[in-house]
């Protein structure tokens, strides 16, 4: 018939299979075989997966911009850490540096301020020299004229005239440590002169305390200037009796040889002490103890330069000064000078 498809027979499929040509089902286009690769084996595949993982290795440790960067779990090279390990060492030397730096700008400061102290303290102790000289003059001159007359009279002139001489003599030492002259040093034995500080300070004593001097040094010798050493213990002894005054009681000062640090050094000093049972300091006043017009009194008793001048002497002589100190358990200041050997008998 004409409209009739004709049905494939089975044998023709059948030699088409024999033949070795592919057959499709109905409908379907049969795949073209241009370009297909041969089947891979197990071994090319295996070395394909090592040779992928490779390549994406690379890719991931090396970026497009071809500079290395550092993975999470990559360890940093030996070199690496050491140049890490001196920058950190480098940034705490920076900082130990900055701390110094900080603390040596604080000295100048200080340093600015005690200077201005002292050129003030040699002006006005000049005026005061001076003004101090005619009173002693004008009180011998009296003294002079009533010792026949009245023995008990000249006696109190006696007083008044030694504590103004030494009142012009703590003047000229003022002006002698602003301009810093140390022509007037010398071996001084200091018992002698802690004796006469003592006399001087028992002048300056309120009648409710009572002062104790003990000397257990007569060899003790140093290089300084005997003016000076006397002011030390007449300003200390001062302090005490300000500090004690309120509700009575005792200063003692001693005299003694010992031993100071000098630079983690002990050599022989000879060391002045002077204990009140006063008040006592607090841990935040005895940190300013010797701050320049630091003061725990009235304004119209103390300008808190004491300690100052005596921390100044004290240095100068090559010394050291501290203060121990606790609330209602009195204070105890303690000055070290380094000792020298004594005058050979054939020096003048």
């Amino acid at each position: 018939m004409a409209n009739s498809r004709p049905k494939s027979s089975t044998g023709a499929r059948l030699k088409a299979a024999g033949s070795g040509q592919a057959t499709s089902p109905r409908g379907t286009r049969p795949k073209s075989t241009t370009g297909t690769r041969p089947k891979a084996t197990l071994g090319s595949a295996l070395d394909s997966s090592a040779d992928a993982a490779k390549t994406a290795s690379s890719a991931k440790a090396v970026p497009a911009n071809g500079v290395q960067t550092k993975t999470r779990n990559q360890r940093p090279s030996q070199p690496q850490r050491g140049a890490d390990s001196q920058i950190a060492g480098l940034n705490e030397r920076i900082s130990e540096l900055e701390d110094q730096n900080f603390l040596l700008e604080d000295q100048v400061r200080q340093l600015h301020r005690v200077k201005t102290i002292v050129d003030l303290l040699a002006g006005v102790s000049h005026d005061l020299s001076s003004a101090l000289t005619g009173i002693v003059w004008c009180s011998e001159a009296v003294r002079g004229r009533i010792a026949a007359f009245d023995q008990d009279l000249s006696a109190g002139l006696t007083d008044f005239v030694n504590a103004a001489d030494y009142a012009r003599r703590l003047a000229r030492r003022l002006i002698s440590i602003g301009r810093q002259r140390d022509d007037q040093f010398g071996v001084c034995r200091l018992e002698p002169l802690v004796e006469e500080a003592a006399s001087l300070a028992e002048t300056l004593r309120p009648r409710s305390i009572e002062l104790h001097t003990y000397l257990n040094a007569p060899d003790a010798w140093v290089w300084g200037n005997s003016d000076q050493l006397q002011q030390i213990i007449v300003n200390l002894a001062t302090n005490a009796f300000d500090a004690t005054n309120a509700k009575g009681g005792r200063v003692d000062l001693k005299l003694e040889e010992g031993e100071m640090d000098d630079d983690g050094e002990l050599r022989p000093c000879a060391r002045i002490t002077v204990i009140d049972t006063g008040t006592g300091m607090t841990a935040e006043t005895l940190a300013r103890a010797f701050e320049p017009f630091f003061t725990t009194k009235g304004p119209q008793d103390g300008n808190g330069l004491g300690l100052v001048v005596v921390r100044m002497i004290v240095e100068r002589h090559g010394g050291r000064v501290r203060a121990l100190s606790k609330p209602n358990q009195g204070t105890t200041m303690e000055v070290e000078l380094p000792l020298t050997d004594a005058p050979s008998l054939s020096e003048p």
